[in-house]
């Protein structure tokens, strides 16, 4: 896999699919990270290995939902079919300790680092991140840790949320250099 990164200059992929894939079926990352010697005996659809890709990739619906987009698209089905209830999941869910996906995640990144060589920028690690989707619960705390940002000019004046104060907000040409200066790396 590393020449194929030095040849073309990125991370393959398939390395690392690879190499999780190695790790999920393992029988030494099963047995250790299943709730009981009993649990994931049976052949069935909620295996070990199905159970742990179902939740790296994220599931963001119902648990009745996410099962159904899943193996609709696993199957490659053309016509909706319920292969798996919500309550099967919750049940098979119980059966995986938690612990298994800090395991994952600890071992991908110590293959990453090993295997590939992240790109530098005078000694620091270079990371892009589309933010674009990215959500934050609204708690009192988040709130009171970050602030909120819906105020143009006074902070003690009351906020509002609407497209106005965003625009009045960055658009003028003082707070547009503000906001573009940390951003912009000048060389």
């Amino acid at each position: 896999c590393s020449s194929m990164t030095e040849l073309f200059g990125s991370i393959d992929p398939k390395c690392i699919i690879g190499f999780i894939k190695d790790i999920i079926s393992s029988e030494d990352f099963i047995s250790r990270h299943k709730s009981s010697p009993y649990d994931f005996i049976r052949n069935r659809l909620l295996n070990f290995e199905t159970l742990i890709y179902f939740f790296i990739n994220l599931p963001k619906g119902s648990y009745q939902d996410e099962p159904d987009h899943y193996f609709k698209a696993l199957t490659h089905a053309e016509v909706f079919e319920r292969v798996v209830s919500g309550s099967a999941l919750c049940k098979a869910r119980n059966k995986l300790k938690s612990e298994a996906f800090v395991d994952l995640n600890h071992r991908v990144v110590n293959y990453y680092y090993q295997h590939f060589k992240p790109v530098k920028w005078y000694g620091f690690y270079l990371l892009a991140v589309d933010g674009s989707t990215a959500r934050v619960p609204r708690t009192d705390a988040v709130t009171e840790h970050f602030g909120t940002w819906k105020r143009i000019e006074n902070e003690k004046e009351k906020g509002q949320i609407n497209l106005e104060t965003l625009i009045n907000g960055t658009c003028q040409p003082h707070k547009i250099l503000d906001i573009t200066e940390n951003f912009i790396l000048y060389k």
